[in-house]
């Protein structure tokens, strides 16, 4: 696979490591900047592929570090390709957005999801710290979702007026209702671990100390199973997955 060597490598934005038949990918710094950048988000898309295609690899870890995807980081992101500071109680309408900057982010995280949803091969999203919208929402479309004692998916893009993205306003419905969904993507309200729990978001809560082991721990038990069943119940579980690129293709129809 063009750019691709070895499934370990580690730069900047991203560390890759394989852990038996688990392959571990863990994003690093800004997120948004890794995704936005050219060679960084190349390499990513590769990887990804060359893992669909190797058939030693039975599951796939994303993680990230605490602060990579949390709302200092999106805040950051956002404010830039705004070109503008960001005031107190300020809603900045779309319209003034850099959109080649945000449609690259937007087009980069929806191939990543579409890939996530076919691939046949276990997904599982590890995370901690804070997981603002477009990962809260990415992370919805994988199998599996363990996460920190001190997770906490936010909702920043209601202080800026965005729509959220990720894929966001068409999983949560999916997973707690219509209204439900509607409070938090509207409001902005944070959930906490435990509560995410509760909403059935995440499928555990680990502590902070030994998180990534136990992660793996837990994923090399699911991989015991006999893995021809795994893949026809994902294909299965995702029979309507055609209903997710109409709705990439509306929201860019709608974003331009």
């Amino acid at each position: 696979m063009k750019g691709i060597r070895s499934l370990e490598f580690e730069t900047v934005g991203l560390a890759s490591r394989v852990i038996d038949d688990i392959v571990f990918i863990k994003f690093k710094n800004d997120v948004f900047e890794t995704m936005t950048d050219l060679a960084e988000s190349e390499r990513l898309l590769n990887l990804l592929e060359y893992l669909r295609k190797d058939d030693r690899i039975n599951a796939l870890i994303l993680s990230n570090e605490p602060e990579s995807f949390g709302e200092k980081t999106y805040d950051k992101f956002i404010i830039r390709i705004l070109h503008q500071d960001l005031e107190k109680n300020h809603l900045y309408p779309e319209e003034t957005i850099d959109k080649i900057s945000r449609s690259k982010q937007i087009n980069i995280l929806n191939h990543i999801i579409l890939y996530l949803i076919r691939i046949n091969k276990i997904t599982v999203a590890a995370l901690n710290g804070e997981i603002a919208t477009p990962f809260f929402g990415a992370s919805l479309a994988m199998d599996f979702r363990f996460v920190s004692e001190d997770m906490e998916f936010v909702l920043p893009h209601t202080k800026f007026g965005l729509h959220p993205t990720g894929g966001l306003p068409y999983f949560l419905p999916r997973y707690i209702g219509h209204g439900k969904a509607m409070e938090y993507l509207l409001t902005g309200q944070k959930i906490p671990a435990q509560k995410a729990l509760k909403l059935n978001l995440v499928n555990a809560v680990f502590p902070k100390k030994n998180f990534e082991q136990q992660v793996i721990k837990r994923i090399r038990a699911i991989n015991q199973q006999d893995f021809g069943s795994i893949g026809i119940s994902k294909r299965l579980a995702y029979f309507n997955r055609d209903e997710i690129i109409q709705y990439f293709e509306m929201e860019m129809e709608m974003f331009n």
